[in-house]
């Protein structure tokens, strides 16, 4: 409805000004620079038509700012915990994550050519990254994970069925290939200039995806060959008939360490503040 009702808007206020049908519709697909258009044009248009507007346009924006807010809250919380997890103090992770976020976002903030670029870049990249969190999670093993991570380790949680896995396994990484592959087409087809070093042209958008997978993977090479130490180091835990062995920092956990983990995190009669610490 919301939607709707912001087209009809559209419709209705450039057709008092005497514009076709088809300029509307042109003017709907091409929704501003950096799709700025439907947020900072047309709703501001579409609150002023009605008599409570300026006071309805106050509560959309600020809700879109808390919206943008909560948002990176979680962003910030998942960097802060990976620093603390390498060693940094919670007060310095929060300090270094929440600066080096303010740094890449500031030219954006300032130049509206730069922040075109990103949102083309990274709109595309999300199926990118979604692509590699299905790669993480057959790398672990999708059944695994999900009886595992989710229905064994969750707390009351809703259970994952096994047509989850099926999903991962074989539709999800169909399905992504295949957008990005129609996105590539489209884009050599529709834009003679799709070579150029362009805000919005496929060849600068993949030299930005392949230097960041570069970065990446150099940060975590680096990580692991002079920062990281081992993950699991402990002595064997006797549960009732369970045990659990050492495991060294390349070894994966079993199903049967995760379960007893989990055991001694949420039964406060076997749990200790030791055994916590070092799970």
């Amino acid at each position: 409805p919301l939607f709707r009702s912001i087209f009809c808007n559209v419709f209705s206020v450039l057709g008092l000004e005497g514009r076709s049908r088809e300029y509307v519709v042109g003017i709907l697909k091409d929704n501003g620079p950096a799709n700025t258009g439907l947020t900072f044009i047309w709703m501001p248009l579409l609150y002023e038509s009605i008599s409570v507007g300026r006071f309805l346009a106050v509560l959309f924006f600020l809700s879109l700012s808390f919206a943008g807010l909560s948002s990176l809250i979680a962003i910030y919380e998942f960097q802060a915990v990976t620093l603390e997890n390498m060693g940094l103090p919670r007060w310095l992770a929060a300090i270094v994550v929440t600066t080096v976020f303010f740094l890449i976002g500031l030219p954006s903030s300032l130049n509206l050519d730069f922040l075109v670029n990103q949102d083309s870049v990274w709109g595309f990249g999300l199926i990118v990254s979604g692509l590699f969190l299905i790669c993480l999670v057959l790398k672990y093993g999708a059944e695994s994970f999900r009886r595992v991570l989710v229905n064994e380790y969750g707390l009351e949680d809703w259970k994952l069925r096994k047509i989850w896995s099926i999903v991962i396994c074989i539709v999800s990484p169909i399905v992504g290939l295949a957008l990005i592959i129609w996105w590539i087409v489209g884009s050599v087809k529709d834009d003679s200039r799709w070579y150029y070093l362009e805000n919005e042209s496929l060849i600068f958008t993949l030299y930005e995806w392949a230097g960041l997978i570069i970065i990446v993977l150099a940060a975590n090479t680096i990580y692991e060959v002079f920062i990281a130490k081992p993950k699991y180091n402990l002595d064997t835990i006797q549960n009732g008939s369970i045990e659990v062995g050492k495991a060294s920092k390349t070894e994966k956990p079993s199903d049967q360490e995760y379960l007893v983990t989990r055991k001694l995190v949420t039964d406060p009669s076997t749990s200790s503040t030791k055994e916590e610490s070092a799970l």
